[in-house]
């Protein structure tokens, strides 16, 4: 490992979460610190620092958001197993309950997504109650953390460190069974669409992507026909993380997800 690689760890662990174009800004900016050439490969730049990350239980990671399918990196605690762990140092108890109440909601009725509106009065309800002024507090909280984003004008869905971090949380709230995951990228399926046939789970950007140069189209593992289109999700997703990959490489990274996907 070069010494800026270093410097980009501490960097990481200063913001737990970052769009692609500022992870590769970052990696820029690491590198000329110390004079170096950055080669661009941002995968392979991650490889490296994971080598050094896992065995103290971290890992700098990747996920999309499930409404845009804009690429987020951060930096992620593994040897945080339940939602106590996780959220518990950030928030006081009766957050961490209306947290709870908000994935179930999300996850259930809310079909991936919920309402400002829906989250004060929820946090009406229940031991620990909060005011209307503190929920307000604590949604922005979230919003800003990372941890939700606003999908539409006051609709909030999950956040990139949502999709980064709380698989250990959604299987401690909803059990391993209503947590499927993507075929394609493996992260949790929130929001999505399965087979007819074998009921495998992808998310719509995903399929997106692997449905973009093929006629016909299949499901990835028992190969009968994909029926159910590819749903809405490049114009759902205007909020407040952005709308989705916008640089010259747009296109380049396009294919190298195909590529990724093909081999999954």
């Amino acid at each position: 490992m070069e010494e800026w690689h270093k410097l980009l760890m501490q960097a990481l662990v200063t913001r737990p979460a970052m769009p692609a174009k500022e992870a590769k800004e970052l990696c820029k900016q690491a590198a000329s610190a110390y004079k170096v050439r950055w080669s661009g490969d941002l995968a392979g730049t991650l490889v490296l620092l994971n080598a050094q990350l896992r065995p103290l239980g971290l890992e700098a990671a990747r996920a999309h958001l499930e409404d845009t399918g804009e690429e987020w990196y951060g930096l992620v605690n593994r040897s945080c197993d339940s939602a106590a762990k996780i959220l518990g140092s950030q928030y006081p108890p009766a957050e961490l309950e209306l947290f709870n109440k908000l994935v179930l909601h999300m996850m259930g009725e809310g079909e991936g997504s919920a309402s400002s509106t829906v989250l004060i009065n929820m946090a009406a309800t229940g031991e620990r109650k909060l005011t209307h002024q503190a929920a307000q507090t604590f949604l922005h909280s979230l919003v800003h953390q990372h941890w939700l984003c606003e999908t539409s004008k006051g609709v909030y869905g999950p956040g990139p460190r949502f999709v980064l971090e709380l698989r250990p949380f959604l299987q401690e709230v909803l059990g391993e069974e209503r947590v499927p995951s993507c075929h394609f990228c493996n992260n949790p399926v929130i929001k999505g669409q399965q087979c007819l046939n074998c009921n495998t789970t992808i998310h719509i950007y995903c399929m997106k992507t692997y449905a973009k140069r093929r006629e016909d189209v299949r499901c990835p593992k028992c190969h009968c026909e994909w029926v159910q289109g590819f749903g809405d999700s490049e114009e759902s997703g205007s909020g407040s993380v952005g709308s989705g990959p916008t640089d010259d490489n747009e296109e380049e990274e396009e294919e190298e997800e195909e590529e990724n996907q093909e081999e999954a």
